[in-house]
């Protein structure tokens, strides 16, 4: 069951991202929205740092896309469900 509140993909921005597991994972970059079905998708994500725990995830533009499904929490930060 997923537990988040609906959000605005522009209240995302800039939103620290977080591993379950404590891993500091990025910022959001944006999010990508489906008009059909009217929800979010996936966030994407700018790392700070491309670590190993991540480095298989980003694409070639260092950008990070994660399903929506993956986020467990949004507040202060963002907390997504690692491995993605």
């Amino acid at each position: 069951m997923h537990m988040t509140t609906p959000v605005l993909g522009s209240k995302l921005r800039q939103k620290r991202v977080i591993s379950d597991n404590g891993l500091d994972i990025g910022y959001v970059l944006d999010a990508e929205f489906d008009a059909s079905q009217a929800k979010l998708t996936a966030i994407l994500i700018k790392p700070e740092h491309e670590t190993k725990e991540i480095k298989e995830y980003v694409n070639e533009d260092h950008v990070l896309k994660i399903p929506y499904e993956r986020v467990s929490a949004i507040g202060r930060h963002v907390i997504v469900k690692f491995p993605f």
